[in-house]
């Protein structure tokens, strides 16, 4: 079976602390005989003084530094007078070293509230937001250039106007020649002809086809008046396939303005889009960074409490190792002084 609280660790630690309160609570109360508030405020006292004797070394020192030119005169011209100055010196280098750790950890406190990294990121997103306006800019330029919707609208509409005229050529066209009083190949090779070179050349070609009409034996039931009708007729159907072709073309054309205004329009509109959403993002993330973003102060001054109790607690560590080295140092020379004098006394004695 899964366990409900995932891995179980809050749970445990949560555990822990609940057993070590109670057995704490427990022995407290056993082994001060019952007098267990007593003991607390006497335990918290103890805990205390781990962090008011540092100070209380530190004011003591300054007193024996600030005494130390009287106290000396006892120690003029003796063996010791360097000793006593070197524990003198040993003070003032646990006061000094104290007071690099504490300006150090004050001034970089004060430097967690200065917004260095928020205006540099303020100073970039809002070039990021100038760079995007300039675009933006440029791409509303690309939609003017487009056309407004009336100019979209009026492409569409002589596209539709082209497509009605060519629909209507081909459709009289082909009534044109299936209601033609002669049935000629040069009737059908002008109306099939699939370019309008193709259609310009039948048409030069019809009095070459036609020189020997009525007379020719393929014109055979033609009278002259026939001939010139039928020669009539085939000019007539080329131009009216020329005309065909034309209105081919520009329909093409009318479809091609038409499509390119609104593709160009379309895609001048969604650039627009794209920049003013891209726009709105980036503004959002300057916020984020903003120096009135209370989450930004907030996270600012938070950080510089906790670097002034980071050099609060590296305060009172220096002190205690310092303390307790010149002590150290202290107690040898002490002992080496009482073996010195108790060697002496001996060989008087002696």
């Amino acid at each position: 079976m899964s366990n409900p609280f995932g891995s179980g660790s809050l749970v445990e630690i949560i555990i822990v602390v609940i057993v070590f309160l109670a057995v704490s609570a427990g022995a407290i109360f056993l082994l001060s005989g019952g007098q267990w508030l007593q003991a607390l405020a006497g335990m918290f006292r103890v805990a205390l003084t781990i962090f008011t004797t540092p100070f209380v070394f530190l004011r003591d020192a300054l007193v024996i530094i600030a005494g130390a030119r009287d106290a000396e005169q006892d120690y003029a011209r003796t063996r010791v007078f360097t000793l006593f100055r070197y524990s003198r010196i040993q003070y003032l280098g646990i006061f000094i070293g104290t007071l690099i750790v504490l300006s150090t950890g004050i001034t970089a406190s004060l430097m967690q509230l200065y917004p260095r990294a928020e205006l540099e990121s303020h100073r970039i997103l809002s070039e990021r937001i100038r760079d995007l306006r300039e675009q933006e800019d440029s791409a509303n330029e690309e939609l003017r250039a487009a056309g407004s919707e009336e100019q979209r609208n009026a492409l569409e509409e002589a596209r539709a106007q082209a497509d009605r005229a060519y629909q209507s050529q081909v459709e009289s066209n082909v009534a044109f020649v299936r209601n033609a009083p002669f049935n000629s190949v040069a009737i059908s090779q002008i109306a099939n002809a699939r370019s309008a070179d193709a259609v310009s050349r039948l048409d030069a070609n019809v009095d070459s086809y036609m020189l020997d009409c009525p007379r020719g034996f393929n014109w055979g039931g033609y009278t002259v008046e026939d001939c010139a009708r039928l020669r009539a007729l085939l000019h007539q159907l080329a131009q009216r396939r020329l005309q065909e072709f034309t209105l081919a073309d520009a329909l093409r054309e009318a479809e091609r303005a038409a499509g390119e205004a609104s593709n160009a329009a379309q895609m001048a509109e969604a650039r627009v889009t794209q920049l003013r959403e891209e726009i709105s993002r980036v503004q959002d993330q300057r916020g984020e960074v903003s120096l009135f973003n209370p989450r930004v102060m907030g996270s600012k001054i938070g950080a510089a409490i906790a670097g002034l109790i980071s050099t609060l607690l590296a305060v009172v560590f220096t002190v205690w190792l310092g303390a307790l080295i010149v002590d150290f140092f202290n107690w040898v020379i002490l002992m080496m002084r009482a073996a010195e004098k108790n060697a002496s006394e001996e060989l008087a004695r002696g």
